[in-house]
């Protein structure tokens, strides 16, 4: 259910009311809605996460082992280009063999409307495991971290930002009219994520559908 943020108005102040309304916390300009999510906090969700990691065995040629994985300070960039990027670095035991390696890969960023929900999904993260023997580099495998990172991370949208405004009519009547976000797009820009929404007016309350 959406939140309604209530503004009473009479009919001598509904225009300072819509004044108001339109210099909110909500940023409300030109009958737009703008919803910013900051890259800091997609990455304040990923820290608190943790670092992710795994074990398996591994045999390549006549050599058999353990090698062992955990990710390191992972974080999400948002690019001018409008896309966003993952990285992070990854330590590598195999065997005897220690190293660490930088990762850069991509995300995908969405609006559901339906969920209203700011949705952020690692899609690929590729890093390679490998040993050494007698000098020698010998390829375990390759891991793709979108395949540890399968939920994506979550964020409320604009939807939230529905506005009540109740009307006092001539006959004393209460008629409530409540501003809607609609037609909103997703855009990626240089640290940050924006949704902007045209406002909608209507009589009908969006919670009762």
């Amino acid at each position: 259910m959406a939140s309604l943020f209530i503004l009473t108005c009479g009919m001598p102040r509904f225009l300072f009311c819509m004044l108001l309304l339109t210099q909110s916390v909500f940023a409300f300009a030109q009958d737009d809605v703008e919803v910013v999510l900051h890259e800091d906090v997609i990455n304040k969700v990923l820290a608190a996460i943790g670092n992710i990691s795994d074990t398996a065995e591994y045999k390549v040629l006549f050599y058999t082992g353990t090698y062992k994985w955990t990710v390191i300070d992972p974080k999400i960039e948002l690019e001018t280009n409008g896309q966003a990027e993952f990285k992070c670095d990854v330590l590598v035991e195999a065997g005897f063999v220690h190293y660490r390696s930088e990762v850069v890969g991509k995300a995908d960023v969405s609006y559901d409307k339906q969920k209203n929900l700011i949705n952020v999904k690692i899609v690929h993260g590729i890093f390679e495991v490998y040993t050494r023997v007698l000098g020698s580099k010998l390829h375990i495998t390759n891991i793709d971290l979108a395949q540890y990172y399968t939920d994506p991370l979550t964020f409320e949208g604009p939807m939230s930002l529905v506005t009540a405004i109740p009307f006092t009519m001539p006959d004393n009547s209460i008629k409530t009219i409540y501003a809607v976000p609609e037609d909103c797009m997703l855009i990626v820009q240089e640290h940050k994520i924006v949704v902007n929404c045209e406002v909608g007016f209507t009589d009908k309350d969006p919670a009762k559908k």
